[in-house]
């Protein structure tokens, strides 16, 4: 297979290093919605509309859309001339339909935040609308992923041990975490083997579900992955935004597994070959690249003890699994971390990686969070009142959905988990579920 290497510090023109190469990063390591504003003042102020506070749209099929990238040819697959490519702060928006769901959602948020804080504060000018509105936007973003998505993942006992959460907060609500000591750059670890975990857990068919009655229930066909990698436009034949973006909050996720999806571990970026590329080698290969440590390494880093001999691996790996492992390596030294990582048993508490994971991940995101003095639960960088703050907190992913997507009449109150009709997750109209008011911004 074609493999790009990652540029590194010894490459770079404006880098000077005469030490060990280190990989570069063309994006921010901070969780700033950079895939809606970019990773550059140049790149926002491409982006912006430079009115009203708004980000540049364009209006077809009687809904807004990102505008079109200049560049379509190179980083999509454009099989017709009615397919689309959308210019956004992340070039990886295109890659498939549901992270261009989640790119338009938040592109589309901060004009509707933009037009709420106009219409409370006139006599705002167009660079304080989008500073707020910006604000506001990657707030909520904040919230959602430390508040909603990674306790499921990662379990709420252990971030709360580790501290990603916390149990109370000052006497004006702000938890005051920020340490300016903490480096929030993102492991290589993390980056090329940990976090591409969830890999595994990419689904090949795409639901399409509809709307019917208190219900939400899926139509006789669905979306083949591998045929819309790459090409946004699926989103914007007939209804598809409303209906993938219903069925991404109803169809549960591959279950975690040793294998991939064949659309991603054979069919991958195909374009419309019979044949692609496969995931799990690029991240075997990627991690190669970094030079990551061994996974024995990263088990005694993380507590588990080093394995001298494969049955030692037994505890957090099925024994059939290291048997094969010990077919394909010849010792046990020699065994990868996206490889091992990725096979661990989920014994850890309301987490559903392996230790070894677990482990790499809880560091990360502690770092992400203590190592933002913007992050919006610290009273001093972020710049919220206790008020304002309150209000972000209410935040979900299930309104962002509801508030952005055309055609989308209902939701379960948590649109990360399935919805229950008749339990505690059931759907319920957009208008009732919580709602984070602005009213706390008027006239500051």
């Amino acid at each position: 297979m074609s493999m790009l290497r990652t540029k590194t510090t010894l490459e770079h023109p404006c880098v000077t290093n005469y030490g060990t190469a280190e990989q570069l990063s063309s994006v921010t390591a901070f969780l700033d919605l950079s895939i809606v504003y970019g990773n550059s003042h140049d790149q926002t102020a491409s982006l912006r509309e430079h009115r009203a506070g708004r980000m540049l749209v364009e209006h077809r099929h009687g809904q807004d859309w990102p505008p079109p990238n200049p560049n379509a040819s190179h980083l999509c697959q454009m099989r017709h001339e009615t397919d689309v490519c959308y210019l956004t702060g992340d070039l990886r928006s295109n890659q498939s339909p549901h992270l261009a769901i989640l790119q338009i959602a938040h592109l589309l948020e901060h004009n509707r935040l933009a037009g709420e804080l106009a219409r409370l504060n006139p006599c705002w000018d167009e660079e304080r609308l989008f500073q707020e509105a910006r604000r506001i936007n990657i707030a909520k973003y904040q919230s959602i992923v430390f508040n909603d998505w990674l306790p499921m993942y990662l379990g709420r006992a252990n971030m709360l041990q580790h501290g990603l959460l916390q149990d109370g907060t000052d006497a004006d609500g702000f938890v005051r975490d920020y340490n300016p000591l903490e480096d929030a750059t993102v492991s290589n670890a993390f980056g090329t083997a940990a976090f591409r975990y969830f890999h595994n857990m990419i689904v090949g068919q795409l639901g399409l579900y509809q709307e019917s009655g208190t219900e939400q229930s899926l139509l006789s066909d669905s979306v083949r992955l591998s045929d819309w990698l790459r090409r946004p436009g699926v989103l914007e034949l007939r209804n598809n935004r409303e209906l993938l973006t219903r069925g991404m909050t109803s169809q549960p996720h591959d279950a975690a597994n040793d294998q991939l999806t064949p659309e991603a571990k054979h069919f991958l970026f195909r374009n419309a070959n019979p044949y692609g590329a496969d995931l799990k080698a690029i991240d075997i290969h990627r991690a190669r690249d970094h030079g990551l440590a061994r996974y024995n390494d990263f088990r005694e880093l993380c507590g588990l003890g080093r394995a001298t001999r494969w049955e030692d691996l037994y505890g957090e790996i099925p024994r059939a699994t290291v048997d094969r492992l010990a077919r394909w390596y010849d010792t046990v030294d020699d065994v990868e971390l996206a490889v091992a990582g990725a096979l661990e048993s989920h014994r850890a508490s309301g987490a559903t990686v392996g230790p070894t994971f677990l482990c790499i991940l809880l560091e990360q995101f502690r770092r992400t969070r203590t190592g933002d003095r913007f992050f919006f639960e610290n009273g001093v960088g972020a710049g919220f009142d206790a008020s304002q703050l309150g209000e972000l907190r209410k935040a979900t992913i299930a309104r962002l959905l509801c508030d952005n997507t055309e055609g989308l009449r209902r939701m379960q109150p948590n649109a990360f988990l399935l919805p229950e009709v008749d339990g505690g997750n059931a759907p319920a109209a957009c208008g009732e579920l919580p709602e984070v008011l602005l009213e706390p911004w008027r006239g500051r």
